[in-house]
């Protein structure tokens, strides 16, 4: 009983932090401001102090006399069936009732395996695999033809490996592959053979596809969203200075270079807030304040599509704007610009590196422009597809 609890209380904060870093996202991703307030809502009731963590940890203490028993020398895959009794005699939210029975199958698989059943056992935080061709094949074999029981093998074996979870939270092919904890308990017969097979080298998971799969989840989760926060704070830096630079140069130059500023300045935001985010743990992405103003603005996706495309404007526009040439200190006696006063478009004019001023391989600065272009074409292009997929 006191390790299930102390194990429930782990797999609380685990399961409730997941809901609500998911929650997050989705809210960033909303446009409808019911929609958003309905998130947002949600989201209190899985942080700190909010009312469903609350209420989980009250339920936990609550289920704790049904435990005991339940316990004794099974698995959990016998255990929860007479837990999951309890569970259901609790007033409680439906929400709360099916946490609590994924953080309850978490903990006895701790209280019977130590913290490796733990971790297998809380599927939002599992490590996973997809099924090998050999092991379709065997479960073809024992099936013998029978459909539903193919069916049925495969979901406990998907159950065994946790094939669900490299997918994103609320996506269709998560949706297609997740296996619950209660489907679970409705497979005894299968997990069994399942688990005679493992025994044989089969639906297990090795040292070495945990070790690829921890990298590929750090990849997905850390280091990409860490370096797409960098590259907007770069990009942003360089838009708002090129924008400067136009402003500066000729007064039409004004019409690109201030819109350059302001979504310069957004990307700077959106950016730095993301790593702070990140930092602080929580997963959420940046707030852009242009973005944000172009989705109060337009109703649906609109807001979205309008900002890419003006975005994506803007940058085509930017590359013919004119501005000083650069030339480098060794050749312009000492100054980075023409002393005569020349000025080029932007896509044609040499990069001079940030501190010595002395120039770039020539062609980089078009190789940056059109880069940059092409990125903002594609997020544009993203924004359509998004929306005509809806229809």
């Amino acid at each position: 009983m006191e390790t299930f609890g102390k194990q429930a209380a782990l797999g609380i904060g685990t399961y409730a932090t997941s809901k609500l870093n998911a929650l997050n996202k989705q809210i960033e991703k909303e446009t409808d401001p019911a929609k958003k307030a309905e998130l947002q809502s949600e989201a209190k009731n899985w942080a700190e102090g909010g009312a469903y963590r609350t209420a989980l940890h009250a339920a936990a203490g609550a289920l704790g006399g049904g435990v005991g028993g339940a316990l004794g020398a099974t698995a959990s895959a016998v255990s929860m069936p007479a837990i999951a009794a309890q569970i259901d005699k609790l007033d409680a939210p439906n929400a709360i009732k099916q946490a609590l029975a994924q953080v309850a199958a978490a903990a006895i698989g701790a209280a019977v395996g130590g913290t490796q059943g733990m971790a297998s056992a809380v599927n939002v935080e599992a490590n996973n695999r997809q099924l090998h061709q050999d092991e379709k094949e065997m479960i073809a074999k024992k099936a013998n033809g029978n459909k539903a029981a193919e069916e049925r093998l495969t979901k406990a074996a998907c159950y065994a490996v946790q094939c669900w979870a490299e997918y994103p939270e609320n996506s269709k092919e998560r949706e297609a592959a997740y296996v619950s904890v209660m489907d679970a308990y409705t497979l005894k017969d299968e997990l069994a053979w399942v688990q005679s097979q493992q025994k044989k080298g089969q639906f297990t998971y090795t040292n070495t596809q945990q070790f690829v799969d921890y990298v590929k989840k750090d990849v997905k989760e850390n280091v990409l969203p860490a370096l797409g926060n960098s590259l907007k704070v770069a990009t942003g830096g360089l838009s708002a200075a090129g924008g400067y630079t136009l402003c500066s140069t000729t007064g039409i130059g004004c019409i690109p270079g201030a819109w350059m500023i302001a979504f310069g300045a957004g990307n700077i935001t959106e950016g730095a807030t993301g790593l702070y985010n990140q930092y602080q743990g929580n997963g959420a992405p940046g707030f852009n304040p242009i973005k944000q103003a172009f989705n109060q603005a337009l109703p649906g996706n609109w807001g979205r599509i309008a900002y890419a495309g003006v975005d994506f404007g803007i940058s085509i526009l930017s590359m013919r704007g004119q501005v000083p040439l650069n030339v480098g200190l060794a050749d312009g006696l000492g100054r980075p610009t023409s002393m005569f006063g020349v000025t080029v478009s932007k896509i044609d004019n040499p990069m001079l590196l940030p501190f010595s001023k002395l120039p770039l391989p020539g062609g980089t600065g078009a190789v940056v422009a059109t880069t940059g272009t092409i990125v903002k074409a594609g997020e544009f292009g993203k924004e359509l597809y998004s929306e005509g997929s809806k229809k």
